[in-house]
């Protein structure tokens, strides 16, 4: 039989500099028949609070968080089974808690069944960033990744090409990648010397 690649296609990226408690991001119609990833990136003068959203008549599940230090930055994944999604906005929410900055990515995988493996990263002054998976379960699965890049312009990195960027008011720069088809568990992208945070799913 034949071998269907996943597919991730980019439905909505954007941002705000503004200081609030919640976001809401423009309509966004999630396919049916696909996962539906959203990466929020977040700031706060102390420690960025870990963000819940809601939207399209889908769960959304977190599947990974972390903090970097240099910018203090939160980056966390959501993912939301296949399902009867609407039409409609997705609302990021801190719980009461004010932000000073939010940017979100939102995609959609369609082929997909589920997340099978995760993992984070941050670095500091690098030039090429790696978000290491463990091994590939099949070659008929594909390997995601986002990350936001201080500083610079971020360039999907060796095996892998990108689907989707961001560029920020703040100096950061956001971008999603994926190898279809692949068994390269070391999600990577390139740009000058900066600091980045990253989370990678297979």
């Amino acid at each position: 039989s034949s071998v269907v690649a996943i597919a991730l296609t980019s439905l909505l990226n954007a941002e705000s500099n503004v200081d609030a408690t919640s976001y809401t991001t423009a309509s966004v119609t999630p396919s049916p028949a696909a996962l539906t990833l959203v990466w929020v990136f977040n700031e706060k003068a102390t420690t960025p609070d870990i963000p819940t959203i809601r939207g399209n008549g889908l769960t959304y599940v977190q599947r990974q968080t972390v903090v970097a230090t240099s910018p203090l930055m939160r980056a966390t994944l959501f993912v939301a089974a296949a399902g009867v999604p609407t039409a409609g906005a997705i609302t990021i929410d801190f719980g009461g808690v004010t932000q000073t900055y939010c940017a979100w990515m939102v995609h959609s995988a369609t082929g997909a069944s589920g997340i099978v493996q995760s993992a984070t990263a941050v670095a500091t002054a690098v030039s090429n960033f790696s978000i290491p998976l463990a091994a590939i379960t099949g070659v008929i699965n594909t390997v995601i990744a986002g990350c936001s890049d201080k500083g610079g312009i971020p360039n999907a990195g060796t095996g892998f090409t990108a689907v989707n960027s961001q560029t920020s008011e703040l100096s950061l720069r956001m971008l999603t990648e994926r190898a279809y088809l692949s068994t390269n568990n070391n999600p990577n992208f390139t740009s000058n010397a900066n600091d980045w945070i990253g989370i990678a799913a297979e």
